[in-house]
Order: structure tokens, then C-alpha cells, then sequence
């Protein structure tokens, strides 16, 4: 199976995504500021793990493309799942990042005397925001706790649960899982056995016909994402960084590349 055109695929995606991420702004005085702050985060994360990932395909280091993809899909569930109710997990997404802020600014005071009051202004800064985000967030959903809310605590099943999507959760986010940390798990995948000896194999051993099927995987959910950052943006049909056009164009391309792939088993 020839693969340059599931190559050409994802970095016609990954044009288009630069493009749209060097063209777009957001007016911090808009009343949806904070929700298009954070899609944009995550578009932003989902095309640099998309480029590394294909800078990894393209030199067979696929395992190791497994690691991103694993935190490209990630990133691509976390989007839909704020997207599902913008206005409160926008707002629990950013308490996150405050909390977070917050815990770094007091582990630096321990260590860095020197910017010691500076921390501390900012210590009190953000622990103010934290208060009246806090407020906020109380306002908008009364059933949650929101002394004890930890973003992490939501976690990735239960979100792929939430979005129906178990089989991707149980199938593949499982199985990257396993190659984050160098275990028994792995060692399959860079061990060869030959008449009772086990030698190392270098990445350009991996079958070639693996790849399509990580640059179609890639391609399919950076697509899902920016049809949802067009509605989400309620860009206008002529819109020149993302139309309806141009996402039609990139879902026809996949189209026509994926029953290759269901031909190929």
C-alpha cells in the first residue's frame, strides 16, 4: 500500500489548521471570550501533536507517534466535552488553571527569596480570582461542590463515556497508555525472537502498512475538531480561514482514502 496520499491528507489538515490559528483573534471584551480562549488552546495543542506525530510517522518511529496521538485524543475529547456546556466547564477549566498557577506561585516562595513579594502579590491576586470564580461557578451549577472541585477528577472514561466514545477509549487510549512508561507491555514491539535469542529491532522494522492507519486517525479528528471550532466560531460561509467549503473538501478527501484502509484490514 502506497501511503503518500494519507500523507498529503494530514498535511493538507494541518495547513488548514495553521492558517486558521494564524489568522484568527478573539476580543477579550466578548461575552465568550474565556470558551474561545480555551477552544483555541486545544486547537492550538491538537495541530502541534498532530505535526510531531506525523514528523515521527514519517521517520517510523510509530510507537513513538503513539504517545501523541495518545495526548491528541486527549485534547480532541476534553474540546467536546467543554464544548458540550461552554458557559460552566469553560469556567471549571479555568478554576483548574488558576488552582494550578496558584500551587506553582506558592512552591516558588519556598525556594526563590529573592521575587518573594512579588510571589506573594500574586499568591493574593490569584486567590482572589479563585473566590470569585468560584461565586461564579456556584451561580451557574449549585449541585457541585466547588470547594473540592478538581478538574482532574473528571476523568478521561468518564468523559468518553459521557461523548460515546468507549470503543476509542477502551480500544486505542488503553493501549497508548501502556507505551508511556518502558515496561513488559512494549517490549514486543522493539524485541525480535530468533532461535532462542531475543534481539533489538530498530523503528524501520514496523510494517509499513500501519501508518495510513494513524495519519487517517489523526486526520479524522482534527477535521471533528475544526467543523466544531466553524460552528462554535459561528464563522460565516465566507469566511476565508474556515468555511463550510473547506471542511467538505478535507471530509471528501478522507472519504475517499478510508475504505483503502477498510480494504486493507
Amino acid at each position: 500500500m502506497t501511503n503518500h496520499r494519507f500523507f498529503a491528507l494530514l498535511r493538507l489538515v494541518n495547513c488548514v489548521t495553521k492558517n486558521l490559528l494564524k489568522g484568527v483573534s478573539i476580543r477579550l471584551n466578548h461575552k465568550r471570550s474565556l470558551y474561545y480562549g480555551i477552544i483555541l488552546f486545544h486547537i492550538s495543542k491538537l495541530f502541534s501533536l498532530s505535526t510531531s506525530s506525523l514528523n515521527l510517522i514519517k521517520n517510523n518511529y510509530l510507537r513513538e507517534s503513539d504517545i501523541f496521538m495518545r495526548s491528541f485524543w486527549e485534547t480532541y475529547v476534553n474540546l467536546v466535552y467543554i464544548c458540550q456546556e461552554p458557559e460552566k466547564r469553560s469556567s471549571q477549566f479555568h478554576l483548574d488553571e488558576l488552582q494550578k498557577y496558584l500551587q506553582r506561585r506558592k512552591v516558588l516562595l519556598k525556594y526563590d527569596k529573592e521575587f518573594k513579594e512579588t510571589l506573594k502579590g500574586q499568591i493574593k491576586q490569584t486567590q482572589a480570582e479563585i473566590v470569585e470564580l468560584k461565586k461564579r461557578l456556584k451561580s451557574i451549577d449549585p449541585h457541585t461542590n466547588y470547594e473540592k472541585f478538581k478538574w482532574k477528577n473528571i476523568s478521561i472514561e468518564h468523559k468518553s463515556n459521557e461523548l460515546q466514545l468507549n470503543k476509542e477509549y477502551e480500544v486505542l487510549y488503553r493501549s497508548w497508555s501502556e507505551l508511556i512508561h518502558a515496561s513488559s507491555t512494549t517490549g514486543q514491539d522493539y524485541l525480535r525472537i530468533e532461535n532462542n535469542c531475543a534481539k533489538a529491532i530498530i523503528p524501520f522494522d514496523f510494517n509499513d502498512e500501519m501508518i495510513p492507519h494513524r495519519l487517517l486517525f489523526l486526520s479524522q479528528y482534527l477535521i471533528d475538531a475544526l467543523a466544531l471550532v466553524y460552528k462554535e466560531y459561528e464563522f460565516n460561509s465566507e469566511n476565508e480561514l474556515l468555511n463550510e467549503e473547506i471542511i467538505d473538501s478535507l471530509v471528501n478527501h478522507f472519504n475517499n482514502l478510508n475504505p483503502v484502509i477498510q480494504q486493507n484490514g
